[in-house]
């Protein structure tokens, strides 16, 4: 894997912690706001701890010099908030894989929490859509700057579009098996994960 001048690799744009109980079939997800404020550690151009500072935790992603690197800073970053609460597994998405993964499965359709404008479309609060490309990408990317708090109803939109996600998902793999290894294979050049084939 390359390595890139730390501070420059960009910010995680959705923190999602996932709880997957194997016994009862069930996934919990806490989203957890980029905007946090937390003690990021910034490293120098060597990849070494040069200081910390009371940052917003969207930054953190950015000193890592690899994708793995950012991936395990980010990790480590999310435990430290939620008192060392031990994460077993982490995975980093390229947020430009979402068509990809959308795709995979035939689409994602939900009814809009919110209204949603984005360059060339729009979807209105309570407008039922199945979601295509691009088009899923916008819905739990776009929020309105000029507004304050706006990232906060995105944050909803994108646990939205990941428990939906889910759900149709699993009924896509009852019809194909191979799914989630055709989606883990497919994502390889857009993650970085400890995740492994056979989890």
């Amino acid at each position: 894997e390359q390595k890139r001048e730390t501070g420059s690799s960009g910010l995680a744009d959705t923190i999602l912690l996932v709880s997957v109980n194997v016994e009862e079939n069930t996934i919990k997800m806490l989203v957890v706001p980029r905007d946090t404020i937390v003690p990021v550690k910034v490293l120098d151009t060597e990849g070494n701890l040069a200081w910390e500072e009371e940052k917003q935790l969207t930054l953190q992603y950015a000193y890592g010099q690899t994708a793995e690197a950012s991936r395990e800073l980010m990790t480590e970053a999310v435990s430290e908030l939620l008192y060392k609460l031990p994460i077993q597994r982490s995975c980093a998405v390229n947020f430009q894989a979402l068509p990809i993964l959308n795709d995979a499965i035939g689409g994602v359709t939900l009814t809009s929490i919110e209204t949603v404008y984005w360059w060339g479309g729009e979807l209105h609060e309570g407008e039922e859509m199945h979601l295509l490309g691009q088009e899923a990408l916008n819905y739990v990317r776009a929020r309105d700057e000029r507004v304050e708090e706006s990232s906060m109803g995105r944050l909803e939109r994108q646990k939205q579009y990941v428990s939906c996600y889910i759900e149709q998902a699993k009924e896509a793999v009852r019809g194909d098996l191979t799914l989630p290894v055709q989606l883990y294979k497919s994502l390889t050049e857009h993650m970085s994960t400890n995740v492994t084939l056979e989890d």
